[in-house]
């Protein structure tokens, strides 16, 4: 395999995927974040991220290593992404590992309390969409109560503010990811609006090149096979990001200016992914015949995502590549709504009825 073609499969053995140069793949220059800006706030302060080992999680605990942080802790529940991450990191001063699991209360109460952080950045969740169709218990257990253990514990410890990567499925969700991501940030907005302390800042994420499980590591793989690529629509469109500009705008919902509550990338137009992945193997393959078999869309995609609902809209904020999203909406759930309709789908969840929950997580979602 290539080095380019490595790469962008997010195979190469220094880190986390990495993906190609997105100006390179997509034709636009990197969004400017404003970096400096980031490092000037958050160094000194007493971090938490969960889901480190992940691709995002990687990416920003870097990030957060540079810019001077007073304390890391990095949490994970799989041991060896989190053995690999400290492998890359090295130990001591700053950094602290732990192993944790978010949907275990008693686990994550323990671990805020011990460290204290400031600033929490709750990356840990399920996402992989068609194996959320086929277990849906599962994705609300580790994406909505999880975040729910993660959000009271971090009250009680103290925490100034709390940083959320959600994503664009789950505006109008077809998928229980969508809808279980959907839930979550109803379920911080009004954590918010009720107690102000931590302050939640909801980041909607989009495809972020090279991720783990995401197509680009795919096709990456396929044309290094000299395979046809799999694609499941040729029409799908999608909103694309690097794993760079990912880690800064997670980054960047932590210290967004008072008053935004939701961001989202200043991407433009969503891009067909037929375009993309022509262009990926222009870039890797060049002399080789590109190739497309169309598989049908799988449980939970649909073709295009957008980044808004019709009561929000997308509104200039003061930080550079990333737009404000404004709630247009006179009501949202409550927190004690909020925490009767959690219950709810608990008791779903005990009595083992799958559909219960799913139509009731789907309902939720639809506030």
């Amino acid at each position: 395999m290539n080095h380019d073609v490595a790469r962008a499969a997010g195979e190469t053995p220094a880190g986390p995927a990495v993906g190609l140069d997105l100006h390179r793949l997509l034709g636009r220059a990197p969004l400017p974040i404003d970096e400096a800006a980031l490092a000037g706030s958050l160094a000194g302060r007493r971090v938490l991220v969960t889901g480190a080992g992940g691709s995002i999680g990687s990416h920003l605990a870097r990030k957060l290593k540079g810019w001077g942080v007073g304390e890391l802790a990095l949490v994970d529940n799989h041991e060896n992404s989190l053995y690999e991450l400290q492998v890359a990191l090295g130990t001591g001063g700053p950094l602290h590992y732990r192993l944790a699991d978010v949907r275990r209360a008693d686990s994550v109460r323990r671990l805020l309390l011990h460290h204290r952080p400031e600033v929490v950045f709750h990356l840990a969740a399920y996402k992989h969409v068609p194996l959320g169709e086929e277990n849906p218990g599962e994705v609300f257990v580790a994406n909505v109560l999880g975040t729910l253990n993660l959000l009271q514990a971090a009250a009680e410890a103290g925490v100034a503010s709390l940083a959320y990567p959600s994503t664009d499925k789950a505006v109008y969700p077809p998928s229980v990811y969508g809808a279980s991501k959907r839930a979550v940030e109803l379920l911080l907005r009004a954590f918010t609006r009720a107690d102000g302390r931590p302050r939640c800042v909801v980041l909607r994420l989009v495809n972020a090149v090279g991720a783990q499980g995401g197509v680009i590591r795919l096709f990456a793989r396929q044309i290094a096979a000299g395979l046809p690529l799999t694609m499941t629509h040729e029409g799908m469109t999608r909103y694309w990001i690097s794993m760079e500009e990912a880690a800064l705008l997670v980054a960047q919902a932590a210290c967004a200016a008072p008053g935004i509550e939701t961001i989202a990338p200043d991407v433009g137009p969503a891009i067909r992914l037929t375009a993309v992945a022509r262009r990926l193997h222009e870039l890797l393959r060049p002399d080789a015949p590109f190739e497309v078999t169309v598989t049908g869309m799988r449980p939970g995609e649909r073709l295009a995502e957008i980044l808004v609902r019709d009561d929000e809209r997308l509104a200039p904020c003061p930080h550079p590549g990333v737009l404000a999203v404004r709630d247009l909406a006179e009501s949202r759930p409550s927190w004690s709504e909020m925490l009767a309709a959690v219950a709810r789908l608990e008791r779903h969840l005990a009595e083992g009825d799958e559909e219960g929950l799913r139509a009731d997580l789907f309902a939720l979602a639809s506030a």
